[in-house]
């Protein structure tokens, strides 16, 4: 039986909202709280300025290397729908982690492969994309998700009209309302919960790349990673890793998320 699906980081208008979902009830918190561990915190740098936040997340390949996942338009800055650039795009992303000394602290990461990609429609290019990261982070204690990735990447439903979903993520973080600094206490992302829809009709073309949940989420959250939890007769909890936050429709009455498999396939992973 399924008993719940957790997503962890904006027409459509791909990829914000201002529109909050229902807190996570106090009861499910210890558990679901535990995966709040696996968001970051991602600020967007144009000309060293910080102009965007978002959210992403760390994956270990068979041969330990390193990638940072978000969502493809936070690394490019596209707006996706239409195919076109923001005004200014990032052109460096300042990932905040904590280091093996326990220091919350952050790495800039260069943008130059990722500013000569193209801006691709999400019906055409699924919005998820990767960096290997591995020599930036090598001070890190970082968690990654690999353990929790299911063995067949090609799985189906991930999630089904009804499941419960919750979403890890950086909301209204940039530096005027939030000014972390080096070696303070690592600040944890909000937690938020919603419910798995059918991919609705105008959209029914990407349902083999992406699932909708309602209500959802805020600006901020796009690349968050997701979980899914599944329990059994018994009430064993099993959680694996499911997708990554896109965005938003452009009503902002639903979340797009992109499946897990297209980052399994991404990844080359089999």
């Amino acid at each position: 039986m399924r008993s719940a699906c957790l997503l962890l980081l904006g027409s459509l208008s791909l990829f914000t909202s201002c529109h909050p979902g229902a807190r996570v009830h106090a009861t499910e918190r210890l558990l679901y709280d535990t995966l709040a561990k696996y968001s970051y915190l991602i600020i967007g740098m144009h000309n060293g300025e910080e102009i965007t936040n978002s959210t992403g997340f760390f994956i270990r390949d068979a041969g330990d290397k390193l990638f940072l996942v978000s969502a493809y338009h936070v690394f490019t800055g596209c707006d996706i729908y239409p195919d076109t650039f923001q005004a200014r795009r990032p052109d460096t992303l300042k990932v905040w982690y904590t280091d093996t000394m326990g220091r919350y602290t952050f790495t800039k990461l260069p943008l130059t492969a990722h500013l000569k990609k193209p801006c691709k429609s999400a019906v055409t290019l699924p919005d998820v994309d990767t960096m290997e990261v591995t020599a930036w982070f090598r001070d890190g204690a970082i968690y990654s998700i690999e353990h929790l990735a299911p063995h067949h990447w090609k799985k189906p439903d991930v999630a089904i009209k009804g499941d419960t979903v919750a979403c890890y993520g950086y909301s209204q973080h940039r530096s005027a309302k939030f000014p972390p600094k080096d070696g303070d206490a690592r600040v944890m992302p909000g937690g938020y919960t919603s419910h798995a829809i059918e991919v609705p009709d105008g959209i029914r073309a990407l349902g083999q790349t992406y699932m909708a949940v309602r209500p959802a989420y805020k600006e901020g959250f796009s690349g968050a990673p997701i979980f899914m939890i599944t329990s059994d007769s018994t009430h064993k909890r099993t959680i694996e890793f499911a997708g990554i936050q896109s965005g938003n429709s452009e009503d902002n009455s639903h979340s797009l998320i992109v499946r897990g498999a297209e980052l399994g396939t991404l990844l080359q992973w089999k």
